[in-house]
């Protein structure tokens, strides 16, 4: 299976951004294995707790986590892919030049607040890795904080994504 490229990222683009398109593909299939494992613990609580009266101990704490994983992983991807939340009712009205100026403001906005949440999460996870007293989930005692650092490398991968579609808008900004 082949994964789609987004608009305007094809062999003429700059190395470094094939090069981020290249590293979010991987995360994204690790999401997608994150995925499957979802479907079979689900497969497994759905069996157990209807058949055998036995669902699988901490299966919504398992989801939970995973969760945080394929969400996070698969972020650059589909941000690159345009996949991401867009609201284009106002757009509409406005010329290919002040979409492109919104383009870039939005851009430079959302790198600012990726960085900003990069490095919070990325704190969180490190000192609660090295605290003695760090996080543990309710039922299966596992520690949050690898997760913590999976949500802020995740994180980063979507700042990396954003940088390509913010000199992507900044190159098209005198387009009319």
């Amino acid at each position: 299976m082949e994964l789609t490229k987004p608009d305007g990222l094809d062999k003429s683009s700059p190395l470094i951004e094939r090069q981020i398109l290249r590293l979010t593909e991987k995360f994204m299939w690790l999401a997608a294995v994150g995925l499957v494992a979802l479907m079979l613990v689900t497969f497994v609580d759905v069996i157990g707790r209807y058949f055998f009266s036995k669902p699988l101990t901490a299966s919504n704490e398992i989801t939970e986590l995973v969760m945080v994983a394929v969400i996070f992983l698969a972020g650059g991807y589909y941000t690159l892919q345009g996949r991401q939340i867009n609201i284009d009712t106002v757009l509409t009205l406005l010329s290919r030049r002040q979409r492109n100026i919104l383009s870039i403001m939005t851009w430079f906005l959302s790198l600012i607040i990726l960085a900003l949440m990069t490095w919070q999460l990325g704190i969180w996870g490190w000192e609660n890795l090295h605290s003695p007293e760090g996080k543990v989930t309710g039922t299966l005692l596992l520690p949050e904080a690898p997760f913590m650092l999976i949500a802020a490398l995740g994180t980063f991968l979507v700042f990396l994504a954003s940088v390509v579609l913010f000199i992507q808008a900044l190159s098209r900004r005198n387009e009319k």
